[in-house]
Formats: structure tokens, C-alpha cells, sequence
């Protein structure tokens, strides 16, 4: 399997993202897992951002590389992969998951009383086509606001997250890169019409498990006013990375690194939300996964960060913004 068929939106494995882990106050520098993909083994198994892969088929992780660990956790679809899973300090457990064929979704849609729920879980060449679609669905729902989930979206391709966010700006620009090399220092501005009126309040929702593609529009839409920021810190990675190949194998390559429209690095330090909220304890996480394994896009009665949006938008932000659909 290549290093960039997640960008692609097929691969085959348990469904998580992972990350070398940063902030350890151990000595060993375990695998951390950024995301879980909704709906796949890892995520039903409730791994989750934060968590530690201490071990991949009693193999310490300690000393493999992210793509070492990678290439462990995919296989056959119906075979198994035996795990270890430290959580905050000193909790271990262990987690044996199934493999299979994984097809990442790109995003789920509702309406909300009135506001359009959009949920982007990855980047992909599809992604903000199948935004746009929402959008007018949106539209036929006469919709007045927005809500854009961005938790657990761990990324993607970079221009499709321009494009994304292109859909709720007018013009101006997304985001930068910066690096050593000047030819890569590159200014992304806005490649797509808006679809959603300026008029229309925007709440995004961040998490630790944001990451990427969708910590560049949490930032640009927050310093821009745009939106309004609800959920937790969000996970910090604003590297450029270019897939090399030689031969049979390849490398990746850190050569620049992605800023606000206002030059603020997030790398290491993830996007702050205008309202800081935590998520809802494991029960009722374990509930929302089984409600959503029934296709609900959404569940308000387990989902606290979701409420918050709902009530900004209802109660505090909408007539700041009330406006007439063109």
C-alpha cells in the first residue's frame, strides 16, 4: 500500500491516523493516534485522539517509524491485529481489531432547526464537491447558518482544503507556506466561489483530532471573523510534506511549513476555539458510536460540543447576522 492512498480516499486497514507522539513524558517515543476514521474497527473499538499504540502484535513501537507502523496495521480485509493501547498516564489495554477494505468517507450532511450541519472528515479530490452538494441541500431546506464539524479530520490534500474554505470566503487569502527553499513559499488564495452568504454565521468545531487541511480553515476563518470557534485545542501538525519515491520504495520529506493569512504558525500548537468545551465522557461516547453505526449523521442528546453550537447559533449569534438570501 503507497504512503499517499489516503489522499485518495481507499485503503485498507484499521482506520486510524497516526502520528509520532510529541509531548511524551516518557522516554520511549510511542505512536500516537491523531484519528479514527467514523464507522471503521479502530473507532468502534473506541481509539481515540491522544490515545498510544504501545504495541502492534507484540512489537514495542518504540523504534518503528510512523510508516513502519503503518505497514503493521494494514493487511488482508478479515484478518486481525493485536494492540496495546496506553491511555493518559498509566492505563494500558489491550484492543484486537479486524482489518478491512476502508472507503474514507468525504462528508456527512443534516439539517439541524434551520442550520446546515456539515461534516468534512478528510480531504480528498472529492471533498468540496461533495461540500457544494450539501450546501445546496442546504439551500432547499432554507437554511440561515452553518455548523462545520471538523473534528477528527486529520487532512488531506492541501488544495482541497483551499478549496473548502474558499466556500465560505468571499475572496483574500487561506493560508501560506514558508521554507528555506523559495521557490516552495507559495500564497494560497481562495480557487472557489462562496456558496454560503457572508451573512450566514459560521460555528466550526475543533478538536485534537483536527489536524492539517482542517487546522488551516479553523485558522483562516476564525482570524478573518468568519467563524466562530467551539471545541477543544486542536492537534498542532503544519508541516508540507512531499511523497518521494525511489524504486520499490519512498520517503517522506518535511520542506516547508503552513501559516495563517496573518503569518501565526499552528505547528506544535494547534488552533485555540473562541469557546474551549470538552467532549463527552467515554459512556457517552460508546452511545454516539452506536447511534451513528445506525446512520444517524448526528446526535445532540450525546454530543456536548454540538448542543454549544446549536445554542451560539440560535440564541446569540443569529440576529447579529440576519440577512436576506440574495
Amino acid at each position: 500500500m503507497k504512503t499517499n492512498d489516503t489522499a485518495h480516499g481507499v485503503f485498507g486497514g484499521v482506520g486510524l491516523y497516526i502520528y509520532r507522539e510529541k509531548n511524551s513524558s516518557d522516554s520511549l517515543p510511542y505512536i500516537e493516534v491523531l484519528s479514527s476514521i467514523e464507522g471503521t474497527t479502530g473507532w468502534l473499538a473506541g481509539i481515540t485522539s491522544g490515545d498510544l499504540i504501545i504495541s502492534i502484535d507484540g512489537e514495542s513501537t518504540a523504534k518503528l517509524s510512523i510508516d513502519e507502523a503503518m505497514a503493521r496495521l494494514r493487511g488482508w480485509s478479515g484478518s486481525t491485529v493485536n494492540l496495546v493501547i496506553r491511555r493518559g498516564e498509566s492505563l494500558e489495554f489491550p484492543v484486537n481489531l479486524k482489518r478491512a477494505s476502508i472507503e474514507v468517507p468525504t462528508v456527512k450532511y443534516a439539517m439541524i432547526d434551520g442550520i446546515g450541519y456539515l461534516k468534512v472528515l478528510t480531504f480528498t479530490p472529492n471533498t468540496a464537491d461533495s461540500a457544494v452538494n450539501a450546501i445546496r441541500y442546504f439551500e432547499k431546506n432554507n437554511y440561515s447558518s452553518v455548523i462545520l464539524d471538523l473534528r477528527n479530520n486529520a487532512g488531506g490534500l492541501m488544495n482541497s482544503a483551499v478549496e473548502v474554505a474558499s466556500l465560505f470566503l468571499e475572496d483574500g487569502i487561506v493560508a501560506r507556506s514558508k521554507s528555506r527553499i523559495p521557490l516552495v513559499n507559495r500564497v494560497y488564495k481562495t480557487r472557489r466561489d462562496s456558496q454560503v452568504p457572508s451573512c450566514f454565521p459560521v460555528v466550526v468545531l475543533i478538536n485534537g483530532g483536527s489536524a492539517s487541511g482542517s487546522e488551516l480553515i479553523a485558522g483562516v476563518l476564525k482570524e478573518r471573523g468568519r467563524a466562530y470557534l467551539v471545541g477543544e485545542q486542536s492537534f498542532g501538525k503544519g508541516s508540507m510534506q512531499l511523497v518521494l519515491s525511489l524504486g520499490p520504495i519512498g520517503f517522506k520529506l518535511t520542506t516547508a511549513y503552513y501559516y495563517t493569512p496573518e503569518n501565526v504558525s499552528f505547528d506544535q500548537i494547534g488552533i485555540t476555539p473562541d469557546l474551549i468545551i470538552s467532549e463527552i465522557d467515554d459512556a457517552g461516547a460508546e452511545k454516539r458510536r452506536n447511534l451513528i453505526m445506525n446512520n444517524l449523521v448526528y446526535n445532540l442528546e450525546y454530543d456536548i460540543q454540538l448542543q454549544e453550537a446549536v445554542n451560539i447559533l440560535n440564541e446569540l449569534l443569529y440576529p447579529l447576522y440576519a440577512c436576506v438570501w440574495p
